[in-house]
């Protein structure tokens, strides 16, 4: 070179400003996922609700068969929503 100035090249990594486009993209995307994956989240905890009311409904019909279409007594509940076991000697 005629004036002494040297030849530039390319640097090799990323610069902060890809580093920063980059960050902003995933972010960007990450606010885009988070309401679907919500909705997701809280479909999938609606389900599970309906087959945990299923399985209630399923257990206390079984009991009205076996019991001659009694419900079960409030006093033969557990306080923690078990049935208790003396009521088979109740029949």
């Amino acid at each position: 070179m005629k004036n002494g100035g040297s030849i530039r090249s390319k640097p090799d990594g990323f610069t902060l400003i890809d580093l920063l486009v980059v960050i902003a993209i995933i972010a960007i995307l990450a606010g885009l996922l988070l309401p679907v994956l919500n909705r997701a989240k809280e479909a999938g905890r609606r389900s599970h609700c309906v087959k945990n009311l299923r399985h209630i409904g399923l257990g206390i019909r079984m009991d009205q068969d076996e019991f001659d279409n009694h419900f079960p007594k409030s006093e033969m509940i557990h306080p923690k929503g078990s049935f208790l076991i003396n009521r088979i000697s109740t029949k």
